[in-house]
């Protein structure tokens, strides 16, 4: 199977992410739906070690159960 955790600044990855899908599809590997889309902005504006995103962490924790 194959999992998806992408990052930028706007889209967040998300372009990159849909390019690879196609190739992935191509290639006949199996793909989780979820993916985790990462925000540099808020990633680098949590300035301490509580849980930066909480969004992320929980669609970090859904990709890897269905892994």
């Amino acid at each position: 199977p194959v999992a998806f955790v992408n990052y930028g600044y706007t889209a967040s990855g998300a372009r990159a992410t849909e390019q690879l899908r196609q190739v992935m599809v191509q290639l006949q590997m199996n793909q989780v739906n979820t993916q985790v889309s990462i925000s540099l902005p808020e990633f680098f504006a949590a300035t301490d070690m509580s849980p930066w995103n909480t969004q992320a962490q929980k669609m970090m924790e859904k990709l890897v159960g269905k892994l």
